[in-house]
């Protein structure tokens, strides 16, 4: 088992520069993480199901970042091996603070 922090980050510049053909749009930013962060715990499951729980509803588990990120990475790099992804909760939903993002890159280290 091995539980890690995502930390939320705050923007202290942020200037939208265009969009890109593919609909997301080229930034500059300047972002720092603050003391403030999710925790992500995995341990490995004897099947090959991924399974995703939150202290909080976030919805249909499949569709969050942290369930994707973790199936790309199963199916790149360990088919036939399952996880169970604990995810508690402490950066606000929708803040701005990018919890999503952050859980679905610290996601991928663990």
């Amino acid at each position: 088992m091995l539980t890690i922090k995502a930390p939320a980050k705050i923007n202290w510049f942020l200037e939208i520069l265009g969009k890109r053909p593919d609909g997301y749009h080229e930034i500059e930013t300047v972002m720092q993480a603050i003391d403030l962060y999710d925790e992500i715990t995995v341990s490995e499951r004897s099947d090959t199901n991924l399974v995703l729980e939150c202290d909080i509803n976030l919805g249909d588990p499949k569709q969050n970042l942290v369930y994707r990120a973790a199936e790309i990475l199963q199916q790149a790099h360990a088919p036939g091996r399952g996880a169970q992804i604990a995810l508690k909760k402490r950066i606000p939903h929708g803040a701005g603070l990018g919890g999503g993002s952050s859980d679905a890159a610290n996601a991928l280290n663990a």
